[in-house]
């Protein structure tokens, strides 16, 4: 599926029912939200998305992120880079130890 507002293809599951626009569209606006802010939610948004693979989630969430960024052009900072590469690298069973 396509986003109308940013342009970017997705699989179904990053759009909410009856919703036409993307999960980044939907909840961040790039005027107000700096990439940083949005890394710093992939836990939360990784809870609420039903995925079962953390680290596959991390790495789908990091790349559309990319792209959403990119096609607004919201800048990258050297932190920014550094806390995704941290993220990427993380195992699935990191806080998964209760389950």
């Amino acid at each position: 599926m396509m986003c109308p507002n940013c342009k970017q293809d997705y699989f179904p599951m990053w759009f909410k029912a009856g919703e036409r626009n993307c999960f980044f569209c939907n909840n961040y606006l790039p005027m107000r939200d700096s990439k940083t802010a949005i890394i710093n939610e992939i836990e939360h948004n990784f809870l609420m998305s039903g995925y079962i693979s953390r680290n596959t989630y991390y790495n789908d969430y990091l790349n559309k992120l990319n792209n959403w960024c990119k096609h607004w052009s919201i800048s990258t900072s050297e932190y920014d880079i550094e806390l995704e590469n941290r993220l990427r690298q993380e195992k699935d069973a990191t806080r998964d130890y209760w389950h």
